[in-house]
């Protein structure tokens, strides 16, 4: 697997790891052996297969450029009803 982003956010690591994955790119985290043993920051690496790296890559930067956010004009379907 070749190493195609280091993130300090696991968050934004699996939020890219599902986007990759959803696009149909072989994809996985790596967090190191520390993340069990220690909650201090932790290097988390994005990695692809090698034949995946350039569509990785062109999906990468289109989220990082804010290509794929939604605007509040977007449809996506109804609102859920209030509770009561």
């Amino acid at each position: 697997m070749d190493t195609l982003r280091h993130y300090l956010d696991t968050t934004e690591a699996e939020l890219a790891l599902g986007r990759l994955r959803a696009e149909g790119v072989t994809a996985r985290l790596d967090h190191g052996a520390l993340q069990h043993i220690s909650h201090a920051m932790v290097e988390v690496l994005l990695q692809v297969d090698p034949e995946d790296r350039a569509q990785a890559e062109q999906i990468l930067q289109a989220m990082e450029s804010g290509a794929l956010t939604l605007d509040d004009s977007c449809d996506v379907g109804p609102k859920p009803e209030d509770p009561d």
